[in-house]
């Protein structure tokens, strides 16, 4: 149940940082950004006439994957909190063989299974 209780809190972190990081990642990926944006303007202009790209256009995008990752984040930040609440409850009833505890676990499991099917 430990490596379970891991991933619940991972999968929690990771839904935490897609929510609230990923403000973070416009002004890390701008100067990357620009700069490809620089060079393939620079081949372009070597080569043919082909349609040049902006930075503008690459702002856009990471605007739209910011609002893609508040999703994601919410969705990762419930599912990491249910697996983790069920594994804290299946090890505190394992370990106080609390069987009230362990009913549920197993009701929550089974309805996983049913489910999946």
């Amino acid at each position: 149940m430990e490596s379970v209780q891991l991933v619940g809190l991972l999968s929690v972190g990771g839904g935490l940082f897609l929510k609230f990081g990923h403000s973070v990642l416009p002004s890390v990926l701008k100067p990357i950004l620009s700069s490809v944006v620089e060079q393939s303007n620079s081949l372009s202009s070597s080569s043919s006439s082909s349609s040049s790209t902006s930075l503008d256009d690459g702002v856009t995008s990471i605007s739209q994957l910011s609002s893609a990752a508040d999703i994601a984040g919410y969705i990762f930040i419930a599912l990491g909190l249910f697996v983790l609440v069920v594994a804290v409850v299946g090890c505190v009833g394992a370990c106080c063989t609390v069987k009230a505890l362990l009913a549920i676990v197993c009701v929550i499991l089974y309805i996983y299974l049913r489910l999946s099917e």
